[in-house]
């Protein structure tokens, strides 16, 4: 009955060593020379280790990477045996946009000169485009004022360089679209996400769409 007992133990470390060696996706620094047990939500920086002698629980190496709970999908750092979370970086105060294509926002978070984490605006004149909140453009590309994005037919002052600026080419990566109903746009321009960024296309020439200023029927011309 031992002998018996030893064999199913033995199977049983076994097949635990082969399913967890099987399921690991990431790689944890660890001493142990058996079948290894990667970390559970509930320890993120421990481990188990079977071997033949016996089953021991052991700690990851300080700096080996660990997913915390509760939100079991951010990351961090072990030390000492505990998961530190890495805290993420903020930018500091300038006011420019960095990020690829349009600002889906004209607000960003930065780290002021005393320390604070604040809310400021991004400076005017910023090519924008407002999202709704299932990320989906709303109405026209703009610019940014005052912490807002205005689509650029529906500003005060409109002039060729406001137009030049919203739509450069290095915003034109959306592929000419064909307009397939009989309704009128009211823009002719489109716009579509290339790497998790916004950016414009245009309809082909002839599309049917409505003058921005009087609203007039025409055609979408290059």
């Amino acid at each position: 009955m031992a002998q018996l007992e030893r064999y199913i133990a033995c199977v049983t470390l076994v097949l635990a060593g082969i399913s967890c060696a099987a399921s690991r996706k990431d790689y944890h620094p660890h001493l142990c020379s058996g079948f290894f047990i990667e970390p559970q939500p509930q320890n993120p920086c421990g481990y188990l280790c079977y071997t033949y002698e016996g089953i021991y629980q052991g700690i990851l190496s300080d700096g080996a990477r660990c997913r915390p709970p509760p939100f079991f999908g951010r990351s961090g750092r072990c030390y000492r045996g505990e998961c530190i979370v890495q805290r993420p970086k903020i930018r500091q105060c300038d006011d420019v946009y960095r990020g690829s294509g349009y600002a889906p926002s004209c607000r960003y978070r930065c780290v002021d000169p005393y320390g604070q984490l604040v809310i400021r605006p991004y400076q005017p004149g910023t090519a924008c485009l407002n999202l709704n909140r299932k990320k989906r453009p709303v109405g026209a590309a703009g610019v940014c004022k005052a912490g807002e994005c205005i689509e650029y037919d529906d500003l005060e002052v409109r002039s060729r360089w406001v137009v030049e600026n919203v739509f450069q080419y290095k915003y034109h990566r959306c592929l000419a679209k064909k307009h397939v109903t009989n309704k009128y746009l009211w823009d002719c321009h489109h716009y579509c996400r290339r790497n998790k960024a916004w950016y414009f296309g245009v309809y082909e020439d002839g599309s049917r769409c409505l003058n921005p200023d009087t609203r007039a029927p025409g055609f979408c011309c290059h």
